[in-house]
């Protein structure tokens, strides 16, 4: 069984639908133009690793130490976790996007700040996203994801053997040509970076205030994952491994912003206890 983004499902319930693999298969090598394309964006990634050469730097295995501290715990002995465990973290930096021509998914942000590539593998995929916006057209957009019209938008089409890099926080949106034969399937994944810490705890943030920004429910995992940013950070300080930070505004901005993330999820706490 996989889930299924159906654009006829009512708004008012869940937007995806349950459907086994056979049938999406069935469907997809009928090369019916369908004016109801389904998309596939929770798809298991067989392959054991497609990480882009570009991202394969130090820089960018912020991710991957937040998950050995994940799974590892308070040990420093070799990894030992469940196969279930470990395909769960292998799900999040790498995954697969399927998808009929006239697919779409909306404006948004990768939750927990992450940052994402898209290689296309099979087909045209349209990706746009907010050009510079402003303070103001940002939380304009945040305030009300779907119906939001402001801000500059562009767009590339990516064919078979490109790949897009969207740093944290990024507003993006992806859609697929409308066509015979247009159906897309690319490979991705996310990462986070050490040297923007602070842009990264500042979309966070945002993502703490504005949870419809992004599909998810994340608010526990987000903080796990905060703190234990903070306690990797505080190690590389104290080694003086300070400029694989960004150097110290970058480290000065980030606590800045951790602070306010305190002050904010214990604000949020205290009016749920008194809405109770």
């Amino acid at each position: 069984m996989v889930s299924v983004q159906i654009p006829s499902l009512s708004k008012r319930g869940e937007s995806f639908s349950r459907r086994r693999l056979s049938v999406v298969k069935e469907r997809f090598l009928s090369d019916d133009c369908t004016n109801d394309p389904w998309n596939l964006l929770d798809l298991t990634c067989p392959l054991p690793g497609t990480l882009p050469n570009f991202l394969m730097g130090e820089n960018c295995q912020l991710l991957h130490r937040i998950r050995d501290e994940v799974l590892r715990g308070d040990t420093v002995d070799r990894t030992v976790a469940s196969r279930e465990n470990w395909n769960e973290w292998k799900d999040v930096e790498h995954w697969v996007l399927l998808a009929q021509a006239g697919a779409l998914t909306l404006r948004h942000q990768d939750s927990h700040g992450f940052s994402t590539w898209i290689t296309v593998q099979e087909g045209r995929v349209g990706v746009g996203w907010m050009s510079r916006p402003t303070d103001q057209e940002l939380r304009a957009w945040m305030a009300d994801p779907v119906n939001d019209t402001g801000g500059k938008l562009r767009y590339v089409v990516l064919v078979p053997g490109q790949t897009i890099f969207i740093p944290s926080g990024v507003v993006h949106f992806v859609f697929r040509l409308i066509g015979q034969n247009e159906d897309t399937l690319c490979l991705g994944g996310h990462i986070l970076q050490w040297s923007s810490l602070d842009v990264w705890m500042g979309v966070i943030l945002g993502q703490l205030r504005f949870p419809n920004i992004i599909n998810e429910e994340t608010r526990a995992t987000i903080l796990k994952y905060v703190d234990i940013v903070v306690k990797l950070v505080s190690q590389r300080q104290k080694c003086g491994r300070v400029e694989e930070l960004g150097g110290e505004e970058t480290i000065s901005r980030f606590f800045a912003l951790y602070e306010a993330r305190t002050q904010l999820v214990d604000m949020t706490m205290a009016n749920r206890a008194n809405a109770d």
